[in-house]
């Protein structure tokens, strides 16, 4: 009868162990190293989603039906909702979404109804709205019912599609940009 001899060196060695532990090490150090700049790209991605939200929220109230309560009680029934940039009043981390109450497509300080200010340094520090292409620093884009009629106000001649481009502070060449078009479309 023969017996066979079992191999008994299974398992790991100690040199498999340091080389494991040294990768590891070795990304995480990469990893947290990197973990502000990882942070801030994430901010803007969800300071871009945060603003694209909002301008889709403001294209599906136009057509809601839905009212606005002013502080003295009245219910008003705006005549569209739009979203307004203005970096010179407003500076370049906040916009308005308002109710357009006169009806004329476009935000006025003392005519309509300012539903939300967004200061995009609360929920997400360290973004800014750098700048708006095809239009100027004061936009305003105003969707109305019944079929989410848009109209984007100082849009330049000849162009269909504003660009609001959104970037991290510290990093100003770090952007993304929003697209809205006057068929209502928005993208990023």
């Amino acid at each position: 009868m023969k017996y066979k001899i079992l191999n008994k060196n299974k398992g790991i060695t100690l040199i498999e162990i340091i080389v494991i532990i040294s990768i590891i090490s070795i990304l995480s150090a990469v990893i947290v190293a990197d973990f502000p700049s990882i942070r801030l790209q994430l901010n803007l991605s969800r300071a871009v989603h945060i603003i694209s939200q909002d301008l889709k929220t403001a294209q599906s109230q136009s057509s809601s039906g839905s009212f606005e309560t002013l502080s003295n009680g009245e219910i008003i029934y705006p005549k569209g909702y739009g979203v307004y940039f203005d970096s010179a009043v407003l500076g370049n981390k906040k916009y308005i979404i308002y109710a357009d109450i006169d009806g004329d497509r476009q935000y006025n300080v003392n005519e309509d109804f300012v539903s939300k200010e967004i200061d995009l340094s609360l929920p997400e520090p360290g973004i800014i709205i750098k700048e708006i292409h095809n239009g100027t620093s004061r936009l305003s884009i105003n969707f109305a019912p019944p079929n989410f009629n848009t109209t984007i106000t100082n849009l330049l001649q000849g162009t269909d599609t504003v660009e609001i481009v959104i970037a991290i502070e510290s990093k100003p060449e770090t952007t993304r940009t929003i697209y809205v078009n006057k068929s209502g479309l928005i993208w990023y």
